[in-house]
């Protein structure tokens, strides 16, 4: 994903090693959980590479992730989404407004009124 975006757009998507290292450890969890019943493998370890200091990964095991775990892969995560967002929106200078303004001025264009 990161090479496609990087070709086909002309943006980095990673800004950081440590959004790169905990964007690809949440997306190898999410393999491992999805087709191997969470239980780490080779290829998993492969992936992800060096270990993080907030995780312990063994082969063979099964790895449930903590809360403050899964806080930080989804703060990441977010943050990453934003930043490939506010990249994307400048190289291409799109024209941008909150969901909720938008809305508004889309309803009273078609004539309804807004939600209460």
């Amino acid at each position: 994903m990161r090479d496609f975006i990087s070709e086909r757009l002309g943006v980095e998507m990673i800004t950081t090693d440590e959004h790169g290292t905990l964007l690809t450890i949440f997306v190898e969890l999410r393999n491992i959980h999805t087709h191997n019943r969470g239980v780490v493998n080779q290829l998993f370890l492969n992936r992800i590479g060096a270990s993080h200091p907030k995780f312990s990964f063994k082969l063979g095991h099964a790895y449930h992730v903590d809360f403050d775990q899964f806080v930080l892969l989804s703060r990441n995560t977010i943050e990453v989404a934003q930043k490939l967002d506010d990249m994307l929106a400048r190289k291409f200078r799109l024209k941008r407004a909150r969901y909720k303004e938008r809305l508004e001025k889309d309803r009273k264009k078609a004539g309804r009124l807004p939600a209460a």
